[in-house]
């Protein structure tokens, strides 16, 4: 088997439509993209043809480590699942955790790339070096949990990994995602309905060889440094102590973050939350806590519900996005019930941020009157109803009755209603967005530009309100203040953040080794390059993981200009949260000033040498990038920006 230091050296190509198994050297794209993230996206930009639908053959599904995935680097577990988005057709990227990204390495490949489509419902099925289709029709329309298991006892082998589609994916439903060892969810952008499209229920993976290093000696320093710093976090130490569960409730409500009932408010009332919060999980429900690969955080809860008209069920994997999602924003908060929604988000391969967006527009339109039970076949879809959501849930997953309205998300679903609808459809680029963006501006301008679309991974952190003083927000970003409220500057938070950020998807370690929390601790750009110097053999710097990060932003924003035709007005927040204050709580009164945020977006667009006009890249930008081929492409479509203000 063909090896490398870091990287397996192998990119395995499965042509669903001929059947075709082929391999490739991945230093085609490793030495300018890294890995992961990067090199999905690069493969996208140069594989997908100009007018491809997301559910047409011709899209990709790549699946991507990186060179530090399934090493000793602390939590060195991920992997990232790249594909059109099928929404808006611009990038797609979700990332997720747990075991099947070291154990694609250790059975010899780095990427997965994923094309054409195949007649009848089909898996992967790779072990050591090989590979093969095989027929899955035995296992097409059961869900995550029993495809698992079923494909676990016809295989002999209890010990491989998977991740795979539900029946929302197989129904095309737009907020599927894939679910990677039964409950660590790569969600957002729709790729499990891509999947879908393309017959795939998944891949199923065991492996029994190394990632081997370059320098042995120096990454085993590396590894212990990065370890050490983690250990010294404040930051670490919460999320060890209670995962994103303990600060995501009541950290997360005073700092106005979890927007409730459809963005009506951005604080949850106290005896709400407080029936949520973490203590009442521990005391009632914990089980056992877990974690991904080699990962001293340990932020993954096993709950237990033992009682009620729940019991008996058990889950991996219960995270603060559900308290958000289908606490917050659909204001249910029964702690068992939100166990139940988790645990049939994760059966059915439903993404929360989608369900939980599709459901509180519903239950909005319900309480104005717009909708009646006549339209939602006999649901009564009152705030909080956890029977109704869950109910609602089944009916997008099969695509059935009023659920088919949903199945496609608020856009699509108010375009189709009309009634005025259109006006509670919260968007980001035409994807379902579930999270607040009033009261913290950075957060806001990370996930309204983030090319991926509706959702805080790529730019957004939690800068703002971790406690970091304003010495280490000037010191590290060059931002004169992290007040919340404040526009100064936020756009160089966001830069850094989106370049960080990239780098970091592209070498496989999770996002909460980094300083997305408390930032000036954990491990930081230093001590990333370090680990992939030692591990590759090649010198990386803080500054040429940046640059990496920036060229593989840089394909992405080629491929939404490209693809989905994104411009200036995609970068603006919805406009509820211009026109309407937040209520209650601590922020009330925060809105957005549409005219600060457009001069924060023309300083965002300098900062990355894009056209401040129409966003889009210019030649100049590309062409320093490395990237001249990518602006040949953008000119020849007549979509290549002209001008950029620094």
């Amino acid at each position: 088997m063909e090896n490398s230091n870091g990287w397996t050296g192998r990119i395995l190509r499965v042509d669903l439509t001929s059947g075709k198994v082929t391999t490739e050297p991945t230093c085609r794209y490793a030495g300018r993209f890294l890995g992961g993230k990067g090199i999905n996206q690069a493969m996208l930009f140069d594989e997908v043809p100009v007018g491809t639908d997301p559910f047409d053959p011709d899209n990709r599904v790549i699946v991507g480590t990186g060179p530090l995935t399934g090493t000793l680097a602390p939590s060195s577990g991920r992997v990232t699942f790249g594909s059109m988005n099928a929404y808006n057709r611009g990038v797609a990227e979700a990332n997720a955790g747990g075991h099947f990204g070291p154990e694609c390495k250790f059975a010899g490949f780095d990427h997965i790339v994923i094309q054409g489509r195949s007649e009848q419902p089909v898996y992967l099925w790779i072990k050591d070096g090989q590979a093969e289709v095989r027929d899955a029709s035995g296992i097409w329309g059961l869900t995550t949990w029993q495809a698992e298991e079923r494909i676990q006892r016809d295989l002999g082998e209890p010990h491989l990994h998977t991740a795979l589609i539900g029946p929302a994916g197989e129904n095309l439903v737009r907020g599927a995602l894939v679910v990677v060892d039964r409950g660590r969810l790569a969600a957002r952008g729709g790729v499990g309905a891509v999947l879908g499209s393309k017959k795939l229920k998944g891949i199923a993976v065991r492996g029994t060889g190394t990632v081997r290093v370059a320098q042995p000696d120096r990454f085993m320093q590396a590894v212990e440094v990065a370890w050490e710093a983690l250990a010294r976090s404040r930051a670490q130490a919460t999320l060890h102590g209670g995962g994103t569960h303990l600060d995501g409730t009541q950290g997360a409500n005073r700092a106005g973050m979890i927007q409730t009932r459809n963005a009506q408010d951005a604080f949850w009332a106290q005896e709400k939350i407080d029936r949520v919060d973490y203590p009442v999980y521990r005391e009632r429900f914990e089980k056992r806590r877990l974690a991904c690969f080699n990962c001293p955080t340990y932020c993954s809860h096993v709950y237990e519900v033992r009682e009620g008209p729940y019991a008996p069920l058990v889950l991996e994997a219960f995270q603060a996005g559900t308290i958000w999602g289908m606490g917050g924003r659909v204001d249910i908060d029964e702690p068992d019930a939100l166990i139940a929604i988790h645990a049939l988000e994760s059966q059915y391969g439903l993404d929360n941020d989608f369900a939980s967006v599709v459901v509180s527009w519903a239950m909005e339109l319900y309480e104005l009157g717009i909708l009646t039970e006549a339209d939602t076949d006999g649901l009564q879809l009152e705030w909080g109803n956890a029977e109704a959501a869950i109910e609602l849930l089944g009916r997008i997953t099969r695509r059935e009755g009023f659920g088919d309205l949903l199945a496609d998300g608020v856009v699509r679903a108010s375009q189709r209603l009309g009634r005025g609808s259109e006006k509670y459809a919260m968007h980001i680029k035409g994807e379902d967005h579930y999270e607040e963006l009033r009261t913290a501006i950075g957060w806001g301008l990370g996930c309204v530009v983030g090319l991926r679309a509706g959702g805080h991974t790529e730019g957004a952190c939690n800068t703002e309100n971790d406690g970091t003083p304003d010495t280490v927000g000037h010191a590290w970003f060059g931002v004169p203040t992290l007040d919340p409220k404040s526009y100064e500057g936020k756009e160089r938070l966001v830069y850094w953040f989106e370049r960080y950020k990239q780098a970091l998807d592209s070498s496989g370690v999770c996002y909460f080794t980094g300083p997305i929390m408390g930032t000036g601790e954990r491990v930081g750009m230093p001590e990333l390059a370090e680990l992939l110097s030692a591990a590759t053999g090649q010198e990386y710097t803080a500054d040429s993981l940046l640059l990496i990060g920036r060229r593989a932003l840089n394909v992405q924003k080629a491929f939404n200009t490209l693809h989905a035709g994104f411009a200036r007005a995609d970068d603006l927040p919805p406009m509820r949260l211009v026109d309407e204050a937040v209520k209650t709580g601590p922020h009330a009164g925060a809105r957005i000033d549409l005219t600060e945020w457009n001069q924060m977006l023309d300083r965002y667009y300098g900062l990355h040498g894009w056209d401040h006009v129409s966003s889009w890249p210019t030649r100049k930008t590309l062409k320093e990038l490395g990237l001249a081929a990518v602006a040949d492409r953008l000119e020849a479509a007549g979509r290549i920006g002209t001008v950029a203000v620094s």
